[in-house]
């Protein structure tokens, strides 16, 4: 009896750990997608930069296009280039915490998926330029990253359209299709230089542009609002 009572005790435990972030993404999610369709809006978010290459050429379309957009960083990335994480925010984009070393929370110990969080967190060294959204690697957190995430006042953002680019990129026409059946959404792109997976991982960076360009031009020509992801949140 001993045993079943540990055995169930711990799967419970499991059920929290995992089960309890899982529930909140769900949350989040919908009310990230009722807000889009409730104001009729897309916003425009990429994670894994910033890169040397695709990020300054989309920083340029955007500006280009007067299009705001959310990026979230890795702290590593930064260190190589502050002055690309900089001149995003010159352009009035938001720029969000994705860890320091894009550790996937359920496969590293909490103490380790903690401080890569506060990696990420130190490299914004102005008080005006901590971030205050993040974005988990592969979208995955545990109980833990919840409660680090709060003690560092980091409210979480997921995605409502996922393009797949890092693993198995869409047509753009679906894309584009979702966006539209769905009433709008928070797409998930990437702004690495090329991904290191799927059957596709060439043209990466044209890619990205292209879908970017696309979505721009659907939005401005159906009378969609596009917003960075804290328009969103409520």
């Amino acid at each position: 009896m001993q045993v079943i009572i540990l055995l169930l005790t711990g799967f419970a435990l499991i059920m929290i750990w995992f089960g309890l972030p899982m529930m909140l993404r769900a949350f989040q999610t919908r009310q990230l997608h009722q807000a889009c369709v409730a104001r009729r809006a897309i916003a425009l978010t990429y994670d894994d930069g910033p890169s040397a290459d695709v990020t300054p050429q989309l920083s340029a379309l955007l500006g280009g296009r007067d299009t705001p957009a959310t990026f979230f960083v890795i702290g590593r990335e930064i260190d190589k280039r502050g002055d690309v994480v900089d001149e995003l925010r010159r352009q009035g984009h938001d720029v969000g915490n994705h860890t320091q070393s894009h550790i996937n929370a359920w496969k590293a110990g909490p103490l380790a998926a903690a401080r890569d969080m506060t990696g990420c967190q130190r490299k914004f060294s102005r008080a005006d330029a901590v971030p205050g959204l993040f974005r988990p690697p592969f979208g995955k957190a545990t109980v833990a990253t919840v409660l680090q995430a709060i003690a560092m006042r980091l409210r979480f953002v997921y995605w409502t359209v996922d393009t797949q680019d890092s693993w198995n990129r869409r047509a753009i026409d679906s894309v584009i299709d979702e966006l539209s059946t769905r009433g709008g959404g928070v797409v998930l792109m990437h702004d690495f230089s090329a991904p290191r997976r799927g059957p596709t991982p060439s043209r990466h960076k044209e890619y990205v542009l292209d879908l970017t360009a696309a979505i721009i031009d659907f939005a401005r020509q159906n009378d969609f609002q596009l917003v960075r992801v804290r328009d969103l949140l409520v």
